[in-house]
């Protein structure tokens, strides 16, 4: 259950084969790459299920799935508005932070119990069939695969599976401890009609599911027989673990507070023994990442347009960097190739619609292992502790030998614990089976939660 790339099937469509020119032919064009390399297959963890999402040329969205020997395909036409209006409400985090101080903060619980009943519809839309009963996903499937064209956002991390809450649902009384252990013992007693009265976290899928995540060009806009698929990063047999602390490069944007930003240079600094820089400017993040060879980027910047209208990441003071100047040389070191981590937690957005999936879709063509980067715009003072957290999970599962997919998934529970809704809106790109390892981790200590 796992896509390796897209194929399309070209061919003219007539009444009557009789009347096909002599040149007819039916070719086989390739779409999309999803892996460089089908090398180590044999020792990946299998998905429960694997789905590719695309948009038609009349704007429906339609997704098929596939599970062992059975393929479903599914169209879309109801999940848009839910999904523009779950953007719409998570952007209110940066507009009113003090309203979401903690977990059961009023605007959370609102915020929780309106992502519940959109999820739901999502969930409905998706993996119910028009008789009830569940079609491309169930209950059962941990282990999900998304590849989706870069312009098809299908945000299965809000998918909520419990019953749709009421209108008057509160949220769980035991939420917080659910989310510190991976079970619900309150909700899971609970009958169809008794849930209802509740919000459950770990009814959203991004707090129960391992979702790889990814975000890929056509074939037409890339060129295969060039360097740049070959640079994408996939974990095979023998070269599946991410050094992922042994060095990093840090940059933000000079509107988050400094006190923040050297709050999170402090973090990085200890978790890599001192090896961070901080750079000011996209010359001297270049330059840094060729000569330390980083294995973790972190990004804070302001998003907008640049003059032509192409999405721009910004740090310091204006500086800024537009997608299609996005190579490989601000991503790893030309020598000693190392897939690093990349951690895009963009803070205030001027443009509301610049798509971070983009930026996404550009650092894992130049050669990122993995992605993680904001759904919608967040504040610098919910960015910095959210990246500390990720930091701290990324070092937990160093030393375990642990996948970046559990380290995700611990992180949007803790963080959600910890009363900073924000991380729901986190999407990750990239293969969650890359294991995590570091010298570093080993020799520090992990803070106990």
């Amino acid at each position: 259950n796992r896509i390796l790339q897209t194929m399309l099937l070209v061919a003219q469509v007539l009444p009557d084969p009789v009347h096909a020119p002599p040149d007819a032919a039916i070719e086989l064009k390739p779409e999309t790459a999803v892996r460089a390399s089908l090398a180590g297959l044999d020792s990946r963890q299998p998905f429960d299920v694997a789905l590719v999402a695309d948009t038609g040329s009349d704007g429906t969205m339609h997704v098929a799935g596939f599970t062992g020997e059975r393929v479903e395909f599914r169209s879309l036409e109801n999940v848009e508005q839910p999904i523009k209006r779950m953007r719409r409400r998570l952007s209110r985090i940066a507009s009113s932070p003090e309203d979401f101080r903690d977990l059961d903060a009023e605007a959370t619980q609102n915020l929780l119990r309106f992502l519940a009943r959109q999820g739901s519809l999502l969930y409905d839309g998706i993996v119910r069939t028009q008789v009830g009963e569940s079609g491309l996903l169930n209950d059962e499937d941990r282990r999900i695969q998304l590849v989706s064209a870069r312009e098809s956002f299908l945000p299965l991390e809000f998918m909520y599976d419990h019953p749709s809450p009421l209108p008057e649902a509160r949220l769980c009384p035991r939420a917080r401890e659910a989310l510190q252990t991976g079970q619900c013992t309150h909700c899971d007693q609970l009958d169809e009609e008794a849930k209802r009265a509740y919000v459950c976290p770990l009814g959203f899928w991004c707090m129960s599911r391992v979702i790889e995540r990814h975000a890929v060009r056509p074939v037409a806009e890339t060129n295969l027989s060039g360097t740049e698929y070959a640079l994408q990063s996939d974990p095979i047999a023998g070269r599946d673990t991410l050094d992922v602390l042994n060095a990093a490069v840090y940059a933000a944007s000079n509107r988050v507070q400094e006190a923040q930003i050297e709050e999170l240079l402090e973090t990085l600094a200890d978790v890599t023994d001192h090896r961070v820089e901080r750079v000011p400017d996209w010359g001297t993040w270049r330059d840094a990442v060729q000569s330390r060879n980083p294995s973790i980027l972190v990004l804070v910047p302001h998003t907008l347009e640049d003059v032509d209208s192409i999405p721009a990441l910004e740090i310091g003071e204006e500086q800024q960097l537009p997608e299609d100047q996005i190579t490989a040389g601000y991503v790893h070191a030309a020598r000693d190739y190392r897939p690093p981590v990349v951690l895009l937690l963009g803070c205030e957005t001027a443009e509301p619609d610049v798509p971070f999936q983009a930026f996404a879709v550009q650092f894992r063509i130049h050669g990122a292992a993995i992605v993680l980067s904001t759904l919608t715009p967040v504040l610098g003072r919910h960015a910095v502790p959210v990246a500390q957290m990720l930091v701290g999970e990324l070092k937990r599962a160093a030393r375990a030998s642990g996948t970046f997919g559990d380290a995700l998934l611990g992180l949007r529970r803790r963080a959600l614990a910890a009363g900073i809704p924000m991380v729901l809106s986190l999407v990750a790109y990239g293969d969650a089976d890359w294991r995590l390892g570091s010298e570093t981790a080993a020799r520090v200590p992990v803070d106990e939660p």
